[in-house]
């Protein structure tokens, strides 16, 4: 009997444990158009849906008042870094916050405080007439950079559903936010961070005439509770702790 008892109690304590560790590892929330307004002003990561890679903030912060810099040119005395696709949030560059301003949002970086900015000229004609995104194809998209001020509006986005993801349109050029390279592969933070010097340069986001192969569509998501390792360990644990319970 008392055997039993034990069993049931040992039972009781593994089936809590599993549930203890659901509840402190909740999977990210996903954004839809019906709650896109509850991510609002606060940390998210914008994932690409065909590569997986996490929108991310390369180069400095920005020191002083916004506008110092006095532009995204190295004409104008600064070049504005470059805005990539990692395979991981590194040092929390991959978090962002959408910030309302009219009819369109402001994305700010929430470590480098950079705005999301959309270089190049605007389209022209209808959506796809550059018919790429690679200078291959004829015309190579301008790049996506992080600027220190909402410089002639060009840090002005639309967050447009598209079924469970969205387009990302600036306001200005009309371009679609686009996520170039390869895919992932493997686990988050494989690629060991997004400088050429860390043994893998992370792909350039660029600024496309058209959503080319669904590469302009990002899924917004907000941390809970844990990173992407912390999410590992938690799929671990509860599987063998699961096995152990069962044996």
């Amino acid at each position: 009997m008392k055997i039993k008892t034990l069993i049931s109690s040992i039972s009781a304590i593994c089936f809590s444990l599993v549930v203890v560790i659901g509840v402190f590892f909740i999977p990210a929330k996903a954004a839809s158009a019906a709650n896109i307004n509850e991510l609002l002003n606060k940390p998210v990561l914008i994932e690409n849906q065909q590569t997986k890679r996490y929108l991310f903030s390369d180069g400095d912060p920005i020191k002083g008042q916004r506008g110092d810099e006095k532009g995204w040119l190295a004409s104008s005395g600064f070049e504005s870094p470059k805005v990539v696709g990692t395979d991981a949030n590194y040092y929390n560059r991959a978090l962002w916050k959408i910030i309302p301003n009219g009819d369109s949002f402001l994305i700010e970086n929430q470590q480098t405080k950079r705005y999301l900015f959309s270089d190049g000229t605007p389209i022209k004609g209808q959506r796809g007439d550059e018919k790429g995104w690679l200078a291959s194809s004829g015309f190579e998209s301008p790049k996506v950079v992080g600027t220190d001020a909402n410089y002639y509006n060009r840090a002005l986005w639309k967050i447009i559903p598209n079924g469970d993801s969205f387009l990302i349109e600036n306001q200005q050029t009309k371009r679609y936010l686009f996520s170039d390279g390869t895919p992932i592969k493997g686990k988050r933070g494989d690629e060991g961070g997004w400088l050429a010097s860390s043994g893998f340069e992370s792909p350039k986001v660029v600024g496309s005439d058209a959503n080319y192969y669904n590469r302009a569509l990002w899924t917004i998501t907000t941390p809970l509770s844990q990173s992407t390792e912390s999410t590992d360990r938690y799929k671990y644990l509860r599987k063998e702790t699961f096995e152990g319970c069962m044996s």
